[in-house]
Order: structure tokens, then sequence, then C-alpha cells
């Protein structure tokens, strides 16, 4: 069993892109976030030491630097608030001189109970919690719940080792441990923390995984169906509490298998768009990477020209409830449907295209531009605009 010791000796490469999704994502979050006029809690539950033995930064250094600059050049009052779980006493210790900014507050504590608590005292204010993990054994669910219930923006962005999650499952439940699942090693200290079935339980919110355990052990599933069916399964606990949830799977080099997932939640369409656009970009920068950088031009153009004949697809399930579709919540379904694929701009060009052919119908909130002519806007990121299947 591994432990956090050697994780700190230097970035791996699929740590790189959870970082990246976040370095992205949190100069619109949080020019958004200040302009509420309440104050925020970001919450980074696994915070570390803050840099690696390399010199690399790690999260807390990346969220430190995006907040000071937002609100440097924010017009508003409200502020946000960042906090930092790390457990290990020494690796507190060290972030607290890496960080060296007496608005950053650190606190030595067990995330499960610290998050718990911190969550359930600030219902006044927006949250958002960062949930980095060395392993599974200490993201129990009822503080995910417990956030979701906020009334203000609650947003979650959650690093799920999935496959780690099945090895241990596998574990508890004595089933069999296959060459794949063991490349899966959880990293937490079984020293300090021994796992049981009921802890498990708890990851999950429910029981539900351990079913699919049980077919695993019977042979009637694979172990990469083991992992897709409980990140379904988890994703669907998800949204029992979210409006809206979504996933997108970090592979590296030449394997098929994801190395972790990297999980997003919300109650608001806004943050929402911003992150689906965001892992978009990400999934695009991965796959370039595990090709060499060699990008393929049919591929992109088969894409491009796709995203039409998807967009139909889509728009035809969504008319089945509704006639007339927020643009906003078409964009979400593509993501949702077709996966990390099309991007704001494709998804703009696809009802351009199909309106310009007639097989769609724009109506725009504000329908004329400030000097009186027809709009043609197709920015429903800032504008309500309105879609409807002819």
């Amino acid at each position: 069993m591994s432990n956090t010791s050697s994780f700190f000796q230097t970035k791996k490469r699929w740590s790189i892109y959870k970082d990246k999704l976040l370095e992205n994502y949190l100069p619109l979050y949080l020019s958004k976030i200040l302009a509420t006029g309440k104050d925020t809690l970001f919450i980074d539950g696994f915070a570390g030491k803050g840099c690696f033995d390399d010199g690399t930064v790690g999260s807390p250094v990346i969220i430190r630097d995006k907040i000071e600059h937002a609100q440097e050049i924010s017009k508003f009052s409200s502020k946000i608030i960042p906090i930092f779980i790390e457990y290990n006493k020494k690796y507190s210790q060290q972030l607290k001189q890496v960080l060296n900014r007496d608005w950053c507050y650190i606190r030595n504590a067990d995330y499960k109970n610290e998050a718990l608590s911190i969550i359930s005292r600030n219902r006044h204010r927006n949250i958002f919690l960062y949930v980095d993990p060395f392993g599974i054994k200490h993201i129990h669910y009822e503080i995910f719940s417990e956030l979701a219930s906020n009334p203000n923006s609650v947003e979650l962005l959650l690093n799920l080792n999935s496959f780690g999650f099945i090895r241990e499952g596998c574990r508890l439940l004595d089933v069999e441990i296959d060459d794949e699942l063991d490349a899966f090693d959880d990293t937490d200290d079984s020293d300090i923390f021994i796992n049981d079935i009921d802890n498990m339980n708890r990851i999950a919110g429910g029981d539900y995984w351990q079913e699919i355990i049980q077919l695993k052990k019977l042979g009637s599933i694979t172990t990469k169906q083991a992992e897709e069916w409980f990140v379904n399964k988890y994703m669907e606990r998800l949204g029992e509490d979210f409006e809206y949830i979504f996933q997108f799977a970090i592979k590296t080099g030449d394997k098929n298998i994801p190395k972790y997932r990297m999980v997003f939640a919300t109650n608001h369409i806004q943050g929402a768009l911003y992150m689906s656009e965001n892992m978009i970009k990400c999934n695009n920068e991965m796959i370039l990477n595990n090709r060499g950088q060699q990008e393929s031009l049919f591929d992109y153009d088969f894409a491009r020209y796709s995203c039409t004949d998807d967009m139909l697809e889509v728009l035809k399930q969504a008319t089945k409830s509704e006639k007339i579709i927020n643009c906003k919540d078409i964009c979400y379904l593509m993501y949702m449907i077709c996966g990390p694929k099309y991007l704001h701009s494709d998804v703009k060009n696809a009802l351009t295209e199909l309106e310009k052919n007639s097989k769609v119908k724009i109506t725009r909130e504000n329908p004329y531009t400030p000097t009186g002519k027809l709009s043609k806007s197709m920015d429903f990121l800032n504008k309500e605009i309105y879609v409807e299947l002819i």
C-alpha cells in the first residue's frame, strides 16, 4: 500500500489535467460569483502541502493566485474565503508557509468532519467544494448532499477514483482482483484508516455498488463494465441532489481505461455550461497528447459536421416534453447525450445552420439590436434564446 509522501515527489501526468481544469475554470467562476453580492467559501478538501518536491505548484497555490487576482480587479465588495483542509500536520504547516497569506485559512483536520461542519454552518454563503483525495475512503456522500441543500450558489468538483472504488469493493466482498484493478491501488494509508462495507455505502450514498460487485464475481460483467455501471449509478445518486451533473474520464497513454473521473455538480446552469466547455477543451487536449499531438483533420471535420445531425436528434428527444427549449438547456443536453465533443461555438453554428435551412425556429428575448435591426445573436450564455423544432 503506497502512501501520500511518494505522491508529492512530482506531479503526475494525469494530475496536470485536473489542475488545468481548475485553473481555466476559476477566472470565469470567480468573476460571476463576486457579482452575486454574497461572500463565497472556496473549500479545498484535500489540500496537501501546496507544492510538489520538484517545485511544481499544487491546487492550493492555483486557488490562492486566482482568488487574489479576481478580488484585485473586482468592483464588488463581496469576498472569496478560501479554506484548505489537510489532515497531515506536517503538510498543513508546509502549506501555511507556501500560501503565505493571512486570508487563506488552513485547517489541520479530518476532511469528513471538517467539511460537513463548515458547509452546514455557512448556508448564507455561496460554496465551491473541490475534492481531490488520495483515494476514495473519505469522500462520504452526505457531505455532497449537505452542500446541495444550500439555497445559494453551490458547485462541486470531484476527482473520483472509480476503478479504485471497484477494487476496494472487490476486496471487501471477497471477489478476485484482476490485472486491470491491480493498477488502481487506493493510496490511503491502511494503518490510519481501515475501510469496511458500511464506509463504502457512505461513500457511494447507498448500497447499489454491492450488486455490481456481485455481478462481476459471477462473471456477468467485466471489470470495465463494473466501473461504468458504478459511475452511472453514482451520477444518478448525485442527480437526486443536484440539477446539473456530468463527468469526463481522464485517460493517459494508450490505455483505454480511465485513470479517474472528474465529476462536476451544481444547481445553476451558467456554471454547468462554463465547466462543460472547460471539460471539452481539456478532453480535446488530452486526446491530442495521447496521440502524440497528431491531430486528425478527418476527425475534426467529421465532428464539425456531425454536430448538426446530433443537434437534431437531441432536439427531437427534448421536444417530446417541451415544445420550446432554452439554448442553455440544449447545450447542456448536447454534453449529456453526446459526451464531451461539442464546444459552445459548435452548438451556435449548428443552430444557425438549422435555422438557415428552416429546421428550427429561433426566438430571442430581445429580438432587436440597440440600433433597431433584427437580432441574429446566438450568445445564449448571456441572453435568453429559445429554439423550436419545425
